[in-house]
């Protein structure tokens, strides 16, 4: 049998266009169920007087005759609402989401936290409901029944910006083209598994906000000078990218610096330490002075170390934070050819940030 090999580890992964498409007809299907439903509409007009009551309340100088007379119309409202409504008519809603949310459109691997999530969610609406349709006063159960409409809310608001992104990326994908003159390339290839659709778009989003500094910091046009995507796969997560030849070799080098860093600062109950989110802790670190004046000259350092410029300051505390959540819950990164481990090789290493402890693997 053939050894088991980095290039080969990844053919077996799912490729992100197929990924991106099925996720893109889960969630079309998902938002459609919940927009035809009637459910949607009583939900909407309870989170519209629940808003309205906000602002009333939320405005400076109101007084407390104000406040109570408020919170009486509101109250006053939601128990119309309450019993003008076909409870019944919400039961069958809730059921018929349950059930599209159980399905095949609901465990698409991207999105089947998200979907487990709002199955709970509706789960308690309905016993909410149940309860305040006899007891329609109970403000107590009007504020958890809000409370559940607004996770709803986010839950499908969520839904909702993954098609964007998904639009986005397939975009970028169909019309990545091989790196241009000026440009160089970074494949990054992460150990954590990408689990959810949140995930990967955290993890690209932050190479993405990485580049928009590193391109501020060197004056580069990031119009002019895009990041292109070569290549993704899920999974453990493959991404090859295209860009600006100075800060792409600026990338890779911090990235490096900092899992180096990281990797030689744990302390003795296995925990790893941060990222300073200040300029001149961090070049202690990481030597990040040398690097720059060695890429941007003298003129150009002088002009960022200048106590009236706060642009120095400023892209070292967000490439700190970046930095440090991009490596979180990755025990070794393979950048380019480089193999980088980020645990430690002794004991176990918490990596600040994630939820788990990961064993020492030697």
């Amino acid at each position: 049998m053939p050894p088991v090999t980095q290039a080969n580890k990844f053919e077996d992964k799912m490729i992100y266009p197929e990924l991106r498409e099925t996720a893109e007809l889960s969630i079309v299907k998902l938002l459609q169920d919940w927009k035809s439903s009637d459910f949607i509409q009583f939900y909407g007009n309870l989170l519209t007087q629940h808003k309205i009551f906000l602002t009333t309340i939320e405005r400076d100088g109101i007084k407390p005759n104000e406040f109570t007379s408020a919170h009486n119309k509101f109250n006053k409202q939601v128990k119309v609402l309450v019993t003008s409504t076909d409870i019944g008519s919400l039961y069958v809603s809730i059921h018929n989401l349950k059930k599209a949310l159980s399905g095949d459109s609901g465990r698409h691997p991207l999105i089947e936290n998200f979907s487990s999530e709002l199955i709970s969610h509706l789960d308690q609406v309905w016993q909410v409901l149940n309860s305040i349709s006899k007891l329609p006063s109970n403000f107590d159960l009007v504020l958890k029944l809000i409370r559940l409409a607004y996770k709803i809310e986010k839950t499908f608001d969520y839904f909702d910006r993954c098609l964007i992104f998904l639009d986005i990326t397939g975009k970028l994908l169909s019309n990545s083209t091989p790196k241009s003159e000026g440009d160089d390339e970074v494949i990054f290839i992460f150990s954590a598994e990408i689990i959810t659709l949140s995930d990967f778009i955290d993890k690209l989003n932050t190479l993405k906000q990485i580049y928009t500094e590193a391109c501020l910091l060197f004056e580069v046009e990031e119009a002019h000078h895009s990041l292109k995507v070569g290549k993704i796969e899920s999974g453990s997560l493959f991404a090859k990218l295209f860009g600006e030849s100075k800060v792409i070799e600026f990338i890779i080098w911090f990235a490096k610096e900092s899992i180096k860093f990281l990797h030689r600062n744990y302390t003795t109950e296995g925990k790893r330490g941060k990222l300073a989110v200040n300029v001149e802790q961090l070049n202690e670190q990481i030597g990040l002075y040398e690097k720059l004046n060695n890429v941007l000259g003298d003129k150009r350092m002088a002009v960022l170390q200048n106590e009236q410029s706060e642009t120095l300051q400023k892209s070292a505390i967000l490439l700190s934070k970046q930095y440090q959540k991009l490596l979180e819950r990755e025990t070794k990164i393979h950048i380019n050819n480089e193999s980088l481990e980020v645990q430690s090789k002794k004991g176990i290493l918490f990596l600040e940030g994630g939820p788990k402890q990961i064993e020492n693997q030697i």
